[in-house]
């Protein structure tokens, strides 16, 4: 069977956030989503949420965080505690990893948003997200990401780097498992059992985010 779940989500506890993490659960089920990862800056959240009620319920929230290293941002997926700031890139990698977790390399080539250079990580990473719906320019961000992942025989992931309720999904991750729970995804993201997919966010709602950057 085949999950769908956005790997890059963000929430009110992200400074650039306007998404509720009490209406996860709903946003989930209205996007026809399987799951989301809650990947806020610099801030682990997951014990807000019953994560083995709602994984009862048929809805994944995968732990997650979006780092700030020295060189740019870095996703942990599967990590619970929150992690040091302005690391290497490479000590991140390991804190994220000693946690038990994934690196994943968040849009390494939208112009305007920090990325790190999957390339320079290898041995690092565990998988590079090749879509992201926030990414621009988007569709060459999205093919020089695709083809870093192949250089680096690495799963890509799809994310949608939303920061408001109405982007969650734009883009997710198609994840190939037996069964829909949380350690079954893990599995499957490490054997690279994952599929990208997603359309670049909508001009309309780039404009809202932005509105509610200003009026803040």
């Amino acid at each position: 069977m085949k999950l769908k779940i956005d790997m890059h989500v963000h929430t009110t506890f992200s400074k650039d956030g306007y998404t509720s993490p009490g209406d996860l659960p709903k946003i989930i089920r209205m996007k026809r989503l399987n799951g989301v990862a809650v990947t806020d800056h610099d801030s682990v959240i997951s014990k807000r949420f019953d994560l083995s009620s709602l994984e009862r319920k048929g809805i994944l929230i995968i732990p997650g965080i979006e780092v700030t290293t020295n060189q740019g941002h870095l996703i942990g997926l599967f990590v619970h505690d929150d992690l040091r700031p302005r690391l290497t890139p490479e000590e991140t990698a390991d804190e994220i990893h000693g946690q038990g977790g994934l690196v994943v390399a968040p849009h390494p080539y939208d112009v305007f948003s920090r990325g790190v250079n999957p390339s320079s990580l290898r041995g690092y990473i565990d998988a590079v997200e090749v879509i992201n719906a926030s990414s621009l320019p988007f569709r060459l961000s999205t093919l020089m990401a695709e083809r870093a992942a192949e250089r680096l025989n690495l799963p890509g992931l799809g994310g949608s780097d939303s920061h408001t309720p109405d982007t969650v999904g734009d883009a997710y991750t198609e994840v190939e498992v037996s069964n829909p729970y949380m350690d079954e995804v893990v599995k499957a993201l490490r054997r690279g059992l994952t599929t990208p997919q997603g359309r670049s966010t909508s001009l309309k709602n780039r404009f809202k985010k932005l509105s509610l950057d200003l009026l803040k």
